[in-house]
């Protein structure tokens, strides 16, 4: 109860505090040590658990922890904060004394926030010491492998070989125990298993006195050790973890040896072919990072220099070969003629000029005036056209007039001389385009008589019966005149009024 009332004093001492600090670019941590309680006191052979909470900007897996005591220095730096900031060191390790006891809190921008309390360690009457040997601070044991444990005791009243020491881990417990040598050094093996394991070892006298001390050791893969000192174990990918210019974490040099772990040698140098083209910097490619650049490649339209020639292009469609400031790309319908391209004016010469598809299109420079012959009369009607000769257009803007007053029927032009019983196609009978129609026949016929020997009743003269009709019209047409009681009377047949 005593620690959980001290951690709801720190939580509400954080949020004054975060009510009153005013952050600057990056705050430090803030740092409460909760339990134990300043002035606490213990004896050296008990554990002492130490709790505290932390407030920071950065995330706490990122904070590094150290706690220390003035007396002893630096006592840890293994643990961690959890995702709510909370700390915690157990140790009965801490020398007799009274111990200013520091937690420092770095984040990941260097800054930093701690705190301190102090603690009293009285040393237990008549209890044996022990000081731990192996393993030491921070070194790792191996796993699935026997390890050595040593200590060195001594006791005021008893010898050292009539103590019983064992060594019992927080995961495993006991690992192995015995009795030390008559000097007080005492060895023992056994095999942890693969984790992070807290040692408690005591030393017991012949009076039931205790002597204890603990240590960390974490119990590692063969393949999470680093060797080589470098940081990176052969776990976390060194290839070669006895020699620390080899890990993940360099950059690959020219010097035959795959630094980078990458299973490439000497990759990104100038010495290696990156792009696998054949070529490496020292051999002449200019860009070793792109297998289609090397010298003597084909030159492709992407921008680069392909054959290392230091000309970008040249070739493709994005080369503008011709020098007239236009590439195919930009529209140049012929790059290897500077007469065509999208700036230049189209003109009478069976050329694309202008690069829009087509070649001496209506009013191209040097074109005549042409028109249309829909009925193929040679007389042509409606807008001129401005053709060039040869040229697509020409085979629709045939002739070089505009006279056919209706070019929808070869027959009606200005040459024709024939005369029409129907109309032209649009309701007149103007066949000769004089602008008039014009009847063949407007002769109106009769009969008279003939006192003649041979006849005495004949038409005078053949023609219309009353009257010429209109063009197209049928009407009476008087060839003959017959004798009928005593009248000479016309003979008549149909006949249509024909017009030009």
């Amino acid at each position: 109860m005593r620690i959980h009332r001290n951690l709801v004093i720190a939580v509400t001492m954080f949020g004054c505090q975060a009510d009153t600090t005013v952050s600057s670019f990056n705050a430090a941590p803030t740092v409460a040590i909760v339990a134990p309680e300043d002035g606490h006191i213990a004896q050296t052979n008990n554990s002492i658990s130490f709790v505290a909470l932390v407030s920071d900007d950065s995330p706490y897996d990122a904070l590094l922890i150290q706690w220390s005591s003035d007396i002893d220095g630096i006592i840890s730096t293994d643990e961690t904060a959890d995702q709510n900031g909370n700390i915690e060191f157990v140790t009965a390790n801490l020398s007799a004394g009274t111990h200013s006891i520091t937690l420092t809190v770095t984040d990941d921008e260097a800054a930093s926030g701690e705190d301190a309390v102090q603690i009293t360690l009285e040393q237990p009457t008549d209890a044996p010491e022990i000081e731990i040997t192996s393993p030491v601070t921070g070194e790792p044991a191996l796993a699935d492998t026997p390890f050595e444990f040593r200590a060195v005791v001594e006791d005021l009243l008893d010898p050292p070989d009539a103590l019983w020491v064992t060594v019992i881990s927080d995961l495993d417990g006991l690992l192995c125990e015995g009795h030390p040598d008559a000097e007080g050094a005492f060895a023992c093996e056994g095999e942890p298993t693969q984790d992070d394991h807290l040692l408690l070892f005591t030393a017991l006298d012949t009076d039931g006195n205790e002597g204890q001390a603990s240590i960390y050791l974490s119990v590692l893969d063969a393949t999470d050790i680093d060797n080589d000192g470098d940081g990176w174990t052969e776990a976390q990918g060194d290839c070669d973890d006895e020699n620390s210019n080899v890990n993940p974490g360099l950059v690959e040099v020219a010097d035959g040896i795959d630094n980078d772990c990458d299973e490439l040698i000497d990759e990104g140098t100038y010495v290696y072919d990156d792009d696998g083209d054949g070529y490496s910097e020292e051999d002449g490619d200019c860009d070793d990072e792109d297998d289609n650049s090397y010298p003597g490649a084909p030159e492709l339209e992407d921008g680069n220099d392909n054959d290392c020639d230091k000309i970008v292009d040249e070739g493709t469609n994005a080369y503008d070969d011709d020098g007239d400031g236009y590439s195919e790309n930009d529209g140049d319908c012929d790059d290897f003629d500077n007469d065509a391209s999208p700036a230049m004016t189209e003109i009478c010469d069976f050329i694309d000029n202008d690069c829009d598809a087509a070649i001496d299109e209506e009013n191209a420079s040097g074109c005549s005036n042409w028109y249309t012959d829909s009925d193929g009369d040679g007389y042509g009607a409606g807008t001129a056209h401005c053709i060039c000769s040869g040229s697509a257009e020409s085979a629709t803007y045939t002739s070089a007039n505009n006279s056919d007053c209706y070019d929808y029927n070869s027959s009606a032009n200005p040459t024709t001389s024939s005369y029409f019983t129907s109309n032209r196609g649009d309701g007149s009978y103007d066949y000769n385009c004089d602008g008039s129609e014009e009847k063949e026949v407007t002769t109106v016929g009769g009969c008279e008589w003939d006192l003649g020997w041979d006849s005495f009743c004949d038409e005078d003269p053949a023609g219309w019966s009353g009257s010429a009709p209109s063009c197209g019209v049928s009407a009476d047409w008087i060839a003959d005149c017959y004798f009928d009681w005593g009248t000479c009377t016309p003979s008549t047949t149909p006949s249509t009024m024909a017009c030009k």
